[in-house]
């Protein structure tokens, strides 16, 4: 199992371009995925609708839990991702 603490850079947040980006990610991954914004009310990182719902703001601190064999590749893509305020390559 792997949690790590991202803080979110994007000045407009994580709102649904930016969940979408995370699901794309997420969605062949072999591992449980999910996330929290300041330790609260864990999200399915598979769900676009129960990340929209985590509503995190510019400044608030994420947390990602993975578990299983992709599980590292999984979370860095995901801090990568947030650590770039979701600008495309």
């Amino acid at each position: 199992m792997i949690v790590k603490t991202v803080k979110v850079i994007s000045k407009h947040g994580i709102h649904m371009r930016p969940c979408n980006m995370i699901v794309d990610i997420t969605m062949d991954a072999q591992c449980d995925i999910f996330l929290s914004k300041d330790g609260e009310d864990w999200a399915d990182g598979k769900s676009i609708m129960a990340l929209t719902m985590m509503a995190a703001m510019e400044g608030d601190e994420i947390t990602i839990e993975a578990n299983g064999s992709d599980e590292q590749k999984v979370v860095d893509k995901i801090i990568d991702l947030i650590n770039k305020g979701f600008e495309k390559p």
